[in-house]
């Protein structure tokens, strides 16, 4: 498994994501938002980093974006920055292995 972190999808500073690899040159890409209610939560919380390295271990790629929060966001900030992550893990997948499917959480 291979993690490159803070990769940038934006040009806000939370605008960040980490991507997860499996070993495997073809793997599913799964792109996972923190829950946390639009206030807080992180892509660097302990679990989420071990649940997102489990992911990998078994052979799914994962993508963990942090995103603008409340009360320095507002809607659609948090959206907008959510399909801003999806475009980059869409256009720059290929660039890591063969990517089969996409899947968001």
């Amino acid at each position: 498994m291979k993690i490159i972190s803070d990769i940038s999808y934006g040009s806000h500073a939370l605008n960040k994501l980490d991507l997860y690899l499996p070993e495997q040159e073809e793997f599913d890409l799964l792109i996972y938002f923190h829950g946390g209610g639009f206030i807080g939560g992180s892509k660097t919380k302990p679990s989420r980093v071990r649940v997102m390295q489990q992911v990998a271990e078994g052979g799914v790629a994962a993508v963990s974006a942090d995103y603008r929060l409340y009360p320095e966001a507002k809607y659609p900030d948090f959206i907008e920055d959510g399909a801003a992550a999806v475009k980059w893990a869409v256009d720059h997948i290929g660039e890591y292995g063969k990517c089969k499917r996409i899947f968001i959480s």
